[in-house]
């Protein structure tokens, strides 16, 4: 499996752990996942890429919550003369129609697998690669606020937001020094590149202002998210 790095400009910012494709559709509507059940069979393998015969596979519309898995991602977050490297996974889900969600963010354990939820008793450690004036050296602490992320297709791309009742994604970072932030953003429009000869979607955060409580922040990162029942994933 590939594994994805991001550089983002925050201290805590966003980070649904999370290359930019060869491919994107120009609105969306919908999530698909290449199928032998599908109504139209035109293509002779499971990732729905070689059209030919005998035509097994498919598109199909997602019409249930399926689950989705993450590639191991890495994210290096920086401010303030301050960058910290976190890495791990994502549990989830997509559909039915253009719904899909973020409900766990999972430590990276050593061998590269999945490990625990990330909590706030249970932080992933973030390796500080400069600690500025204000964060110190070693590891800080890291975890989601405010999970589940709803996030939703629409025109543009997928939309990250809170959840019914729910306060805005985001993240809390706590240096050893005991300096501490939190970045939520209200409303994100991720930009979609479905990966023709892969299983994965991509999902890329803009360049947006976050609201961090040391101040304004800004995030940059892709996330590859994939089907748990090994069929490929695509964005219509």
């Amino acid at each position: 499996m590939r594994k994805i790095h991001i550089i983002g400009i925050a201290f805590a910012a966003i980070f649904a752990f999370s290359m930019v494709a060869a491919s994107s559709a120009s609105a969306f509507a919908l999530w698909d996942q290449c199928t032998k059940t599908a109504p139209v069979l035109e293509f002779t393998e499971s990732n729905c890429v070689t059209k030919g015969t005998p035509a097994a596979w498919g598109w199909e519309e997602i019409k249930a919550k399926l689950a989705t898995k993450s590639l191991l991602t890495v994210l290096t977050m920086s401010s303030n003369g301050i960058t910290i490297d976190c890495s791990g996974f994502t549990d989830g889900f997509v559909g039915p129609g253009s719904e899909d969600e973020v409900t766990e963010l999972l430590h990276d354990e050593a061998n590269g697998t999945e490990g625990p939820a990330i909590t706030p008793t249970n932080p992933v450690l973030c390796e500080i690669l400069a600690g500025g004036l204000f964060c110190g050296s070693g590891t800080a602490d890291a975890y989601p606020v405010n999970l589940p992320w709803k996030t939703e297709l629409v025109a543009a791309g997928d939309l990250l937001g809170p959840h019914a009742g729910g306060g805005n994604p985001g993240w809390h970072v706590k240096c050893p020094s005991t300096l501490t932030n939190e970045c939520t953003k209200a409303d994100t429009i991720l930009k979609v590149e479905n990966l023709e000869t892969e299983l994965e979607v991509d999902l890329t955060f803009p360049p947006e202002k976050v609201t961090c409580t040391l101040g304004e922040g800004e995030v940059l990162g892709t996330t590859s998210i994939f089907l748990v029942n090994g069929n490929a994933l695509r964005a219509m």
